[in-house]
């Protein structure tokens, strides 16, 4: 069925005014009728009940979705296939309202990103087998859902590969932790099971066939909860495939008061109300975590034992043959440093050979001068050796990207393997052979896996979508600006501008990182795309200090926080303001942790050039942000103490060198409305922090307002991430109009 000819005949009797505008006299139209109905809370939207999206109810948009490929197949029965669509064509931001912001929210939430993989070879080597895990946001639980997918791949006669998905995907939320042996003949699981209030951890074992066995670990009593996440997490399969190793706490006795008539063994009096110190921010739960390995056949449980007295071990993995355990070790003494988002915490490698029960500690020379100046990853891939055993292959930070690196270990040269200038962000996921898996992504595309083939000359002769390359998201366009400071440093730093595809008249949300040794890259990224959709241009800026433009750049920020890094952001707003699809008269400016210290300086210092703002968790005052999980970061990034030692004592001097470079310093300048966003459990930046401000904000009579999550410092829970975007869209509405 085509209803182009009727549709067209109907559209051409009307006004040339009428075409252009949006109206409900659509529904007029015989060959709407059936399949088009309107929004109830926003004449301006219309939505197709066969291909269950909505979009403007302007009758060239309508038109052009009657005679798309997608509505034709609808119409003959075929039900369209769920994707990225062009989502909400919205005609400035005057028309948002709670409604379409929430649709947007719930359609661009619902795009999955990968998480793991697993390939496995037929023994001809025709064919490949790829298990894929993949996360998602699931707002109406307000959780994290995972799934798994199964592809078949096989290779022509020109050795041409592609992929068939196999069966359906499978919802695995309750496996915790999931790991393939070697073969592909085993895979282990680690699951959560609630029984009569009580929630246990089980582990379990499969072959291809079956169920194996099945462990309650918490009755063998061996040792703690199994670390499920986090930096010292690891779940693998020794190269013999009978032992599965993973991280767990160690096993505490049960606490109980002097005056507690309990008599037990496992009872230590007196311990009630002890303090045990934690890997803080995100770790709260991990205080002594410990190398653990499971036989398969006898599910008894071996702790590694001899682990250097000071140690947090983590990220282990076998060594071949299964002759020992490699791993990280994490310094304690005196006392832990908070370490989530802190790749350079103090740590070490360590080898513990097993047929000698001695370890060897591997020392790293340092980088010098102009040499490769490392690699801040949060952890390799599991499988990450080339067939030949001589490169590895991982993901790092490039400027504004991530790439795919190779690293010869036979020469050190170090090769980017991703060359694909339209792609913002490469991660690698698995190894096989020569076979890299990897996930790819933009700021106007969907993360999507691909597979490459590693060539004999270092190179990659195609990456190759297990899916069709349909992960388009429409509308949106994205450049890398590279800015040079006028000083002797010679760095140089980046921004992103994201904005919608031919538009102007834009207004302009400037936006730090946080960190600040961190950095944004042009991979999907829910909150980027979601501004640009609802009618924002997006500036997403990598000052001097951002990780990924070498060790020189990234030290340079040290003891010019509150003034380097401010420069680059306000330098790089005031060019991209000037631009002409940006309203030079409607800039916002948004961050969290660091970039909230960033916009809460900018709104100081430059009060006139920014119409509101928004962040979360900021730091406005180093000189009181005390309780923190990292002391070292003001007394270091202010300049106060360059080589911070635990019990290092602040003088007043120290504390009037941190209040200068402080927020809080130029909080009288403010007259900007202010939105914040704190976390209740925020173990890295007290709320106290944004509270102080806020406060002040309100004492001089200046628009403030306060929203307090029961979260910790990421504020990255589903629920608080999709209220506090509503929020801040809301917010920047209203003060923009």
């Amino acid at each position: 069925m085509n209803d182009r000819p009727e549709a067209d005949k109907w559209v051409m009797r009307q006004s040339p005014k009428y075409k252009q505008r949006y109206r409900k006299e659509w529904e007029e139209c015989p060959a709407f009728r059936g399949w088009l109905a309107p929004v109830a809370e926003n004449a301006c939207i219309a939505f197709c009940k066969n291909c269950k999206i909505t979009f403007t109810a302007k009758l060239s948009d309508i038109r052009s979705h009657s005679t798309s490929r997608k509505h034709q197949k609808a119409m003959q029965g075929q039900l369209p296939r769920k994707r990225m669509s062009t989502i909400l064509r919205l005609q400035g931001i005057e028309s948002l309202d709670v409604s379409n912001i929430v649709s947007l929210y719930r359609e661009i939430a619902r795009v999955p990103e990968a998480r793991d993989a697993f390939l496995h070879l037929s023994q001809d080597g025709q064919s490949l087998t790829l298990h894929t895990l993949w996360e998602v946001r699931d707002v109406e639980q307000g959780e994290e859902a995972l799934f798994s997918r199964h592809h078949l791949g096989t290779l022509d006669a020109q050795d041409r590969l592609s992929f068939q998905a196999v069966g359906h995907p499978q919802d695995c939320s309750a496996e915790v932790l999931t790991a393939f042996s070697q073969s592909g003949a085993y895979k282990a699981v680690l699951r959560n099971v609630t029984k009569k209030g009580e929630t246990k951890q089980m582990m379990e074992f499969w072959d291809q066939n079956m169920r194996l066995d099945s462990v309650d670990l918490e009755a063998v009593g061996a040792h703690g909860k199994v670390h499920k996440s986090g930096t010292f997490s690891c779940f693998s399969w020794s190269n013999s495939e009978n032992q599965v190793l993973y991280v767990a706490e160690k096993k505490q006795p049960k606490r109980a008061p002097y005056f507690s008539r309990m008599e037990k063994e496992d009872v230590e009096k007196g311990t009630q109300f002890l303090y045990r110190d934690s890997w803080g921010e995100g770790h709260m739960e991990h205080c002594q975590p410990m190398l653990c390995t499971i036989n398969v056949y006898s599910s008894a449980i071996s702790v590694l034992e001899n682990v250097p007295e000071n140690v947090s071990p983590g990220q282990a993995v076998w060594a071949p043959e299964d002759a020992g355990i490699l791993y990280v070790g994490w310094e304690t003494s005196p006392w832990k440093l908070g370490l989530i988002y802190c790749n350079n915490r103090r740590s070490r490698l360590y080898y513990y050979e097993f047929e000698s029960d001695t370890y060897v500690t591997i020392v790293l020379p340092a980088c010098q001068g102009n040499e490769f100046p490392g690699l801040y990853l949060n952890a390799l891939p599991n499988n990450c050796f080339s067939a030949d055993g001589n490169t590895v292959f991982l993901s790092s930070a490039w400027h504004s990207k991530w790439e795919v690196i190779g690293i010869s270990l036979t020469y050190g040269e170090i090769t980017k393997l991703s060359k694909d200038e339209t792609v913002g962000c490469w991660q690698v996921l698995t190894v096989k052979d020569n076979y890299i898996v990897a996930c790819r992504s933009a700021l106007n595309s969907t993360p999507h896996v691909v597979v490459g083939t590693f060539t004999p000359e270092g190179g990659v002769n195609a990456w190759v979508p297990i899916e069709p390359d349909d992960n388009k998201v429409s509308g949106i366009s994205w450049y890398i600006l590279q800015f040079s400071p006028p000083d002797e440093t010679h760095a140089i730093f980046e921004a992103t501008l994201v904005t919608p595809k031919n538009e102007a008249d834009l207004p302009l949300i400037v936006w730090p990182h946080g960190g600040p040794h961190s950095s944004f890259h042009a991979g999907f990224s829910l909150y980027p795309i979601l501004f640009v959709k609802c009618g924002f241009a997006v500036l997403l800026v990598n000052y001097r200090g951002s990780k990924g433009f070498g060790e020189d750049n990234l030290r340079s920020l040290l003891g010019k926080i509150g003034q380097q890094d401010i420069f680059d952001v306000q330098c790089a707003a005031e060019v991209a303001a000037q631009r002409d699809e940006i309203n030079p008269d409607k800039v916002l400016i948004f961050g969290g942790s660091h970039g909230g210290f960033l916009a809460c300086h900018a709104i100081g210092q430059y009060p006139s050039f920014y119409r509101a703002a928004a962040v979360r968790n900021p730091v406005v005052d180093l000189s009181s942000m005390d309780g923190t999980d990292i002391p070292d970061w003001r007394c270091v990034e202010s300049g106060v103490v360059p080589d911070y030692k635990t019990g290092y004592v602040l003088e007043p001097k120290h504390l009037e060198q941190m209040w200068n470079k402080s927020p809080m310093k130029y909080i009288n300048n403010v007259r900007v409305p202010t939105l914040f966003m704190l976390g209740e459990n925020d173990q890295r930046v007290p709320k106290t922090q944004g509270m102080k401000f806020y406060k002040s904000l309100l004492a001089q009579d200046v628009h403030a307002q306060m929203y307090v999550y029961d979260d910790n410092h990421a504020l990255s829970k589903v629920n608080v991430e999709a209220d506090m975007f509503v929020n801040i869209v809301l917010w920047f509405k209203k003060f923009i109009n």
